[in-house]
C-alpha cells in the first residue's frame, strides 16, 4: 500500500515559499537600516546556499524512485499478462480429455512461474517493490518535510494466491473453476497495485515541480540582490520605511498624511484664544 505525506509535503511546499520571501526580505532590510552588522558577502552568500546544495539532491532521489516505481508497473503489466494466458489454459482444461490436460498442466505452472522472474528482475539500484525480496521505498521528496512512503507488495502468481495445478488438483470443472477465479482474484490485486503505484509516481512529479520552482525563486533571490539590484531594493526599502514613518507620524498628531506627490503644505494659522486680540 502507497502513503503519501500529503500534510508534510503541503506544509513543505509553503515553508519553501516562506522562507525564500523571509531570506530576501531580512535581507533588504539589513542592507537598508544596518540593523544586523555582516559583510555584503556574507549576507549575499548564506541565504540561498543551502538550498541551491540540497534541492539537486531531493531530485536525484525523486528521479530514482521514479524509475523503481515505473520498472514495477512494467513487471505488473508482464505479471497480469501471463496470468491472463494461464487463464485461457485453465479455460481450455474445463472440456479437454486427460491426455490433453497434463499437458495443459505444465502450461499452466510455466506460466505462474515465468511471473516470478517478471517481479524479481524489476529492481533499481538494489530497489525492488514486488519480488521476493522486496522491501518499502521511502523518498524525501522536498527539502522541508515532504516524505512519500511505498510499501512493498509480493506480485508473481503465488504470492497473490494462485496455486500451481496438478491433474489431481483439476480433477473436476469445479476445481478448475475454482483456479480460474484465483487467476482472476490475481488480476485484480495486479490493477490495485498499478493504481496505488500510479498515485505515488503522480506525488513524485508534483514534488520534483515544486523543487524545480523552488529552486528558481533561490536562484531568483541571489540574482536580484547582486550589483545595481541591490541599490534599487535598498532604496525601495528605505522609500517604504521613510512612508510607513511619516504616516505614523501623522496619525499621532492628527496631521494629514503626505500626499503622494509629496508633503502637502501646512497653514500657520493663530491659535483661537489669541485670534481676537490681533484683530482689534
Amino acid at each position: 500500500m502507497s502513503t503519501v505525506d500529503q500534510i508534510a509535503a503541503a506544509n513543505g511546499v509553503t515553508n519553501i515559499l516562506n522562507r525564500q520571501q523571509a531570506k530576501q526580505a531580512a535581507l533588504v532590510k539589513e542592507l537598508a537600516t544596518g540593523e544586523k552588522q555582516s559583510s555584503i558577502a556574507q549576507a549575499l552568500a548564506t541565504p540561498f546556499e543551502t538550498d541551491e546544495l540540497t534541492i539537486p539532491v531531493v531530485q536525484k532521489n525523486i528521479a530514482l524512485a521514479g524509475n523503481v516505481l515505473s520498472t514495477s508497473n512494467q513487471a505488473l503489466s508482464s505479471v497480469a499478462a501471463s496470468l491472463e494466458q494461464a487463464e485461457a489454459v485453465a479455460s481450455q482444461a474445463l472440456s479437454a480429455p486427460s491426455s490433453v490436460k497434463s499437458a495443459l498442466v505444465l502450461q499452466f505452472n510455466g506460466l505462474l512461474d515465468q511471473t516470478k522472474s517478471f517481479v524479481n528482475n524489476a529492481t533499481v539500484n538494489g530497489a525492488n517493490l514486488i519480488g521476493a525480496k522486496s522491501a518499502p521505498l521511502f523518498v524525501n521528496t522536498t527539502t522541508e518535510g515532504g516524505k512519500l512512503t511505498v510499501a512493498n507488495e509480493q506480485a508473481d502468481a503465488n504470492a497473490l494466491g494462485v496455486q500451481n495445478a496438478t491433474l489431481t488438483s483439476w480433477g473436476s470443472d469445479a476445481q478448475i473453476n475454482a483456479a480460474i477465479n484465483q487467476i482472476r482474484n490475481a488480476l485484480n490485486q495486479v490493477t490495485s497495485i498499478q493504481s496505488k503505484f500510479a498515485a505515488a509516481q503522480s506525488a513524485l512529479t508534483a514534488a520534483s515541480q515544486v523543487n524545480e520552482s523552488a529552486a528558481l525563486a533561490a536562484s531568483s533571490s541571489a540574482a536580484a540582490l547582486v550589483g545595481a539590484d541591490v541599490g534599487a531594493l535598498v532604496l525601495e526599502s528605505k522609500k517604504t520605511l521613510a512612508q510607513a514613518e511619516l504616516a505614523a507620524f501623522a496619525l499621532g498628531t492628527g496631521t494629514a498624511a503626505p500626499h503622494e506627490h509629496g508633503l502637502r503644505t501646512l497653514e500657520a494659522r493663530q491659535p483661537h484664544a489669541l485670534k481676537g486680540l490681533f484683530d482689534k
